[in-house]
């Protein structure tokens, strides 16, 4: 049985994509989403959505499904419960599932690092998913897939965040930890593709709801050690995506001079849940925000117009919520 048959026979799923992509000439379409609950939105319309836009790629940056335990026989119960959804099993019958976790489905809310049964966790993510490659050595969950001339980062930031000193700072705590910076430098330096979409289940910028921990703004050093590099090596196209807080947002970061180009945030949250009031927090690059319970994200790329990367927020009834163009 070949993979397609598969996924539309039993539910299961792809877990990442190693080939170059679409067909020569042809517009390259990724969708991202996150934090989606069918026990709240038992309907889960914007599946519906992202189906009609015909993506290649779906990505997955976490709470998907909400679990919020660590017990093996409900993890795999809850696993069965959203994928086997027919408006999910639909989407992933159509095109090519990838994916990271967040807090949801890690352990419980904010939580991350060195948290007890945490192997159990990343057993059944890896029974769900498939072979991988999912990190390396038995840890974390990082994987890359490139499609035409995007290629994707997905990243764990649950597993080693707070368990060793961070590579950039002896004196601070680590978020991505050095087995997974090593594998993201590597990957950066090698990637020809004229975007490089860097996505994890938290966000990147500092602005969330009072008391929160769970964003790349509690490891600032991490944070700005990678934008220097990314500068220093000149690498081009860069592009970070985010999920997790409950609103649709755009960013624009403050990025090293050299970096020639705008370092922009595109956060697409939920996918089916409910908005978070206190996470609409002011940012001075902010460039778009919305709190809208259904929506996701399609990144698409046109080899007619290769310096171009069209993205576009729309929501469970197909209404386009925003559009970004960024250049590479």
């Amino acid at each position: 049985m070949d993979r397609r048959a598969l996924l539309a026979g039993v539910g299961a799923f792809a877990a990442s994509c190693s080939g170059a992509g679409a067909r020569a000439g042809e517009r390259v379409r990724i969708a991202f989403g996150s934090c989606a609950d069918e026990r709240k939105f038992p309907e889960l319309e914007i599946f519906a959505r992202i189906r009609e836009r015909r993506p290649h790629d779906l990505v997955l940056l976490g709470d998907t499904p909400y679990i919020d335990s660590l017990d093996v026989a409900l993890r795999r119960a809850r696993y069965a419960a959203f994928f086997d959804h027919p408006q999910v099993a639909a989407t992933l019958a159509q095109c090519e599932l990838h994916v990271t976790w967040d807090d949801h489905d890690y352990a419980t809310n904010d939580a991350f690092g060195a948290v007890p049964g945490r192997e159990g966790a990343r057993a059944t993510f890896v029974e769900r998913h498939g072979a991988g490659p999912w990190g390396e050595h038995g840890q974390g969950i990082y994987t890359s897939f490139r499609r035409g001339e995007v290629e994707v980062f997905l990243l764990d930031t649950r597993w080693f965040a707070d368990c060793e000193v961070s590579p950039f700072d002896s004196a601070r705590k680590t978020l991505l930890g050095a087995q997974q910076w090593a594998w993201l430098q590597r990957g950066l330096e090698r990637s020809t593709a004229r975007f490089k979409v860097l996505a994890s289940g938290m966000i990147w910028n500092d602005a969330v709801r009072p008391a929160k921990l769970d964003y790349w703004g509690h490891w600032p050093h991490e944070r700005e050690a990678l934008f220097a590099w990314i500068a220093e090596r000149g690498v081009r196209g860069v592009v970070l995506v985010g999920g997790d807080i409950h609103r649709t947002r755009v960013v624009q970061h403050t990025a090293p001079a050299a970096l020639g180009y705008d370092l922009v945030e595109l956060i697409t949250s939920p996918l089916a849940n409910s908005v978070i009031a206190a996470a609409a927090t002011p940012h001075p690059g902010l460039r778009f925000d919305a709190g809208v319970e259904q929506s996701a994200l399609l990144i698409e790329h046109d080899p007619q117009a290769p310096e171009r990367l069209r993205c576009e927020f729309f929501d469970q009834r197909g209404v386009l919520l925003h559009r970004e163009t960024l250049r590479g």
